[in-house]
């Protein structure tokens, strides 16, 4: 294992350098986290400079005290949470570290640890796969439901309501409908007839 006090790779601390309050940042240069070679931590800290995957990190850091705070009064320790905020926000985007199996490792008070294996790419690619299935199938499910979903009564009446307005008002004039109508099935084909006579004169 390596921890990041006697790894000494300027390029990689200096991606973690920076605000203070960072979380992942303050927890990867700590002497409490290791991680087997330095390659491996040059990925990790390459990969965590990103805004998303600190954005992430932070979330599941903050679920993870939450849960200890409902688990117990005493909640879990700090570097407990970041270590399995860490470890999730790897397995979620998993693509973007190392592709082979590597550990990371927490020293937690008192001489407890905990020490956590990542599955290689190679062996996640079946969960990979079926992950990226069904987002895909989520997503088609989501537009087929707002295809396939029933109109608002309520929206139907207004959609009504704007044709028959529509029908009586035409260029500012207004028409009455109902007259129209009737005349119509009273005399059918009454108005092309005139029209014919008046063009036969």
């Amino acid at each position: 294992m390596v921890s990041v006090s006697s790894f000494n790779n300027t390029a990689a601390l200096t991606l973690l350098k920076g605000d203070a309050h960072n979380s992942v940042s303050s927890f990867m240069n700590s002497s409490v986290f290791k991680v087997q070679s330095g390659e491996i931590f040059t990925a990790i800290s390459t990969a965590m400079a990103s805004e998303e995957l600190q954005k992430d990190f932070k979330e599941f850091f903050k679920r993870e005290m939450d849960a200890g705070f409902r688990t117990s009064a005493e909640g879990i320790h700090p570097d407990n949470g970041r270590h399995n905020a860490l470890v999730y926000t790897i397995m979620e985007h998993r693509t973007k570290f190392p592709p082979e199996e590597f550990t990371i490792h927490t020293d937690l008070p008192n001489g407890a640890s905990i020490t956590t294996t990542i599955p290689s790419i190679v062996a996640m690619k079946g969960d990979l796969f079926a992950a990226d299935i069904a987002k895909k199938q989520a997503a088609y499910d989501e537009a087929m439901a707002l295809q396939n979903a029933e109109p608002d009564p309520e929206l139907v009446k207004i959609g009504a309501m704007a044709q028959v307005v529509k029908a009586l008002v035409v260029d500012g004039q207004k028409t009455d409908l109902a007259l129209l109508l009737d005349e119509s099935e009273r005399n059918p084909g009454r108005g092309y007839q005139e029209e014919d006579a008046t063009e036969t004169r």
